[in-house]
Order: C-alpha cells, then sequence, then structure tokens
C-alpha cells in the first residue's frame, strides 16, 4: 500500500458562495481485507461566518468507492443519512430547510465526488461529518494501494481554532489545522510484505 497524488480532501463551503469553512481535524480508520477497504471517516469544522447557513461538503472517491453511511453532528444533534429515491430525497430536505430543521441532502456526479448538502447551520456552530465507504483498492505492480485524499482546499479560511478565537497560525499554510489522524487494519488472509507509504512515514502494529 502507498500515498498517491495530492488529491483534495472533503471539504465544506457556504452554499452559493466560494468560501470554504475551516477544516479542523479528520480521522480515518480503515480495514483492508484483501482487495477491499471499508473507510471511516470523521471532519470537523465550524461555521466561522456570522449567519446561519446553509453549507455544501464535498469529498472525492475513486470510481471503485461507494459511500454507504452517513451523518452530522452539529453541537448536541444528529442529523442521519436516509437513502430514497431522488426527487423524495429533494423534496424533503428542501421542505425541512424551509421549515427551519436541520437536514442534509447527498448526491453523487460523474466523477464520484459526493456532496452533502446541510442546511440551517447556525454562527459558530462546530459540525462533525461521519460517513462510511467502500472500495475496491488498486492492484499496480505487485502491489494493492490503499489512497486517502488529504490535501485541503486552499480557500478555507483557518484564521481561528474551533474552541479558541485567541489562537491563530499561519494562513500560508491551508493545512496547519487540518490534523490528520489515518489507522489502517491490514486483513490480507495471505502472507504479504510490511506494509509501506510512498509519501509518509508509518508506525506498524503487529497483532
Amino acid at each position: 500500500m502507498g500515498g498517491g497524488n495530492k488529491t483534495s480532501s472533503g471539504g465544506m463551503k457556504v452554499s452559493g458562495s466560494q468560501r470554504y469553512l475551516p477544516l479542523y481535524h479528520t480521522n480515518v480508520d480503515a480495514i483492508v481485507t484483501g482487495p477491499l477497504a471499508e473507510v471511516g471517516v470523521v471532519q470537523v469544522f465550524k461555521n466561522n461566518t456570522p449567519d446561519t447557513i446553509e453549507a455544501v461538503y464535498s469529498f472525492p472517491l475513486s470510481q471503485n468507492g461507494a459511500v454507504f453511511s452517513f451523518e452530522f453532528h452539529i453541537d448536541k444533534r444528529v442529523v442521519k443519512g436516509v437513502i430514497k429515491e431522488k426527487e423524495e430525497a429533494k423534496a424533503d430536505y428542501e421542505k425541512a430547510k424551509a421549515q427551519g430543521k436541520v437536514a442534509s441532502l447527498l448526491e453523487q456526479d460523474k466523477e464520484n465526488l459526493f456532496t452533502m448538502s446541510l442546511a440551517n447551520i447556525k454562527p459558530g456552530e462546530i459540525v462533525e461529518v461521519h460517513m462510511r465507504y467502500q472500495e475496491k483498492l488498486p492492484y499496480d505492480d505487485g502491489e494493492f494501494r490503499f489512497v486517502f485524499p488529504m490535501v485541503a482546499p486552499d480557500a478555507y479560511d483557518n484564521s481561528e481554532t474551533p474552541s479558541s478565537s485567541s489562537s491563530s497560525s499561519s494562513s500560508s499554510d491551508s493545512r496547519k489545522l487540518n490534523d490528520v489522524s489515518i489507522n489502517v487494519n491490514v486483513k490480507p488472509g495471505v502472507a504479504i510484505h510490511p506494509p509501506r507509504s510512498l509519501v509518509h512515514g508509518v508506525t506498524i502494529t503487529n497483532k
């Protein structure tokens, strides 16, 4: 297994604009069984605008990936995703949005970019995105490759941390506050060479 090209990570921006909400933490737990990976992702954002907003979360997957579970945690509220027909899901989302409720809508485009719209996020609220997906790993030159997109969009406003407005960081590196933790549990079923990464240091623990 190894790293890949710099692919944009999941991002959340204000609907109808190019303003991204700051991404503060990404946690990844993956189980690789043979050529298949089941991946759990948690990403933490904050509405650092003075307005109640609708936001659009986007996450790029490989052509062999498919999301099967998603939910949002906003303060003490949990918004769980339910798979419905496209038109029914859209109608339900717009109804909840108009009623001032927190609601989400998951869509997928032709390039396997998953987008989730989230309505009525209040100023200062922390949003946790919880998502699970499966994918078939690419096989190249005798190796299976597990690649997770880790580069945050340059448009992120990372001028503060979620817990303290007095903290500061350099705006020259938009990834500084995107703290990333990745744990991969490999269950190959047969003898393999130790996993390796082409671009990151790894710690290997045998169980």
